[in-house]
């Protein structure tokens, strides 16, 4: 069983938890209906996510209202969101932004999909059970990283690699595409998207200040050199609160998902531990048992002996006593 200091420690962690948590809700300056990343912040405007698609299919659309915006919300599908994701030119696209490296991505696009395709059934009417074939979107699976995981420009993420029989031929696969998008990387895709460029190049500019200022002062400055530099500089001016709000957000809540990853493996550590002196407590109570067995058995053996002299010397006294007699 854990000590009273392990469950002192465990305590102690999850208050620092707590801590940081209550810190980040103290340090936001907006309401909590801002709560979008900067990603899906950007390039929910038709025009730049028109911008983007366009970057990565060779294409050139010019008219954003071509764009069908299919992203699913949270609120309506019990926290099954998404980040952006909207059908144009007959292809389902679906854009998702991490920071750090997720191998469950196309599991998770999976689910995605299924509800896509489930909501773009219901919308035209189709029906699945006619011998008709029914024409779907090609699905697309864009993942946008600047995490620090990851060096080369791209990586292909399949389902199939969460498999467990890998030695066989399954009956579905899905691919994630994952794009590198830390300032530098992918040179050509940002050339030809510069609301993706921007976003890098700010994104940059706050890791950059954040290797020697505070959280949210690093972010004030990223934003005024940025806006110096014409860098987003019409959504900095025009939304600053929010987008402040918004990266003191996911930092934090990055920081608070470190701090509990780095608990359960100090938990599972301990766990491991306490199992060990278990084991060991448990092969020290076998071996006493054995002892005390052998003792025992010893004991048992000893009182056989004793009854065997005891016997002996009672045969001897009763021959003296015979002699005497005579």
């Amino acid at each position: 069983m854990p000590t009273i200091k392990k469950v002192k420690f465990k305590n102690n962690k999850m208050k620092k938890i707590v801590v940081i948590n209550s810190s980040y809700q103290q340090k936001s300056y907006t309401s909590r209906e801002y709560k979008d990343r900067l990603f899906k912040f950007i390039f929910k405007d038709k025009e730049k996510l028109l911008s983007l698609y366009n970057a990565l299919n060779n294409t050139n659309y010019n008219n954003p209202e071509d764009i069908e915006i299919t992203t699913l919300e949270d609120v309506i599908y019990c926290n099954m969101k998404n980040d952006v994701s909207f059908i144009i030119d007959g292809r389902l696209s679906l854009f998702e932004h991490q920071s750090t490296l997720n191998q469950n991505m196309p599991l998770r696009g999976l689910l995605y999909f299924a509800k896509q395709f489930e909501k773009y059934i219901e919308s035209y009417h189709l029906n699945i059970y006619r011998s008709n074939l029914v024409e779907l979107p090609t699905p697309k699976f864009v993942v946008f990283y600047n995490g620090k995981d990851m060096k080369e420009d791209r990586r292909i993420l399949r389902l199939s690699d969460a498999f467990s029989k890998t030695n066989e031929e399954a009956c579905m696969e899905l691919e994630a595409l994952v794009l590198n998008i830390n300032y530098g990387k992918n040179k050509e895709l940002m050339d030809c998207c510069r609301p993706l460029m921007e976003y890098s190049y700010f994104v940059k500019e706050v890791k950059k200040h954040s290797q020697k200022m505070e959280r949210d002062h690093a972010i004030n400055t990223a934003v005024d050199a940025c806006i110096e530099k014409n860098i987003l500089k019409e959504i900095l001016i025009k939304n600053r609160a929010e987008v402040v709000d918004m990266l003191l957000t996911e930092y934090n809540e990055e920081k608070i998902l470190r701090l509990m990853e780095d608990e359960l493996e100090e938990m599972k550590i301990q766990l491991e531990q306490e199992q060990l002196e278990k084991q060991t407590f448990k092969s020290q109570l076998e071996q006493e048992q054995l002892e005390k067995q052998t003792f025992k058995s010893q004991l048992e053996q000893e009182q056989l002996e004793k009854q065997k002299l005891l016997k002996k010397l009672a045969e001897l006294e009763c021959k003296l006593g015979k002699k005497d007699n005579e």
